[in-house]
């Protein structure tokens, strides 16, 4: 019983800690932070957001095994999806990101002659 109770506990905080998360904090930096400085606080919050995860989901799987296959799988899951969010998707959304800032700067660079020549022809 104080198995499960602990592992329901650490479950409530998961969830607790993603509802919080996705309901205060990204809509808080987006609507407070300029859009600069909010994916640099970002791309430093996430990969301790998924840490946490990771961990939390790790403590529900290692209880998980003193109560039931059913709870033991859900509970892999959940710990193997928040590895992926943090080990495989993390690193190819920020590196997409940074090809797109890196693109968008060329362009902009590429285009600025073009303007100026159209602008001082008129």
């Amino acid at each position: 019983m104080m198995i499960s109770s602990t592992q329901l506990i650490i479950q409530c905080l998961l969830l607790g800690s993603m509802l919080f998360f996705a309901a205060v904090v990204a809509p808080s930096v987006f609507r407070f932070v300029p859009e600069r400085e909010a994916g640099i606080f970002l791309r430093g919050l996430f990969p301790r957001y998924y840490l946490w995860g990771i961990v939390l989901s790790l403590c529900m799987t290692a209880l998980a095994t003193f109560i039931s296959p059913a709870v033991l799988v859900s509970s892999l899951v959940v710990l193997v999806l928040f590895v992926i969010a943090r080990q495989v998707l993390m690193p190819a959304i920020n590196q997409a990101r940074d090809l797109l800032s890196r693109v968008t700067q060329e362009h902009r660079k590429n285009l600025r002659p073009c303007i100026g020549s159209v602008s001082s022809s008129t």
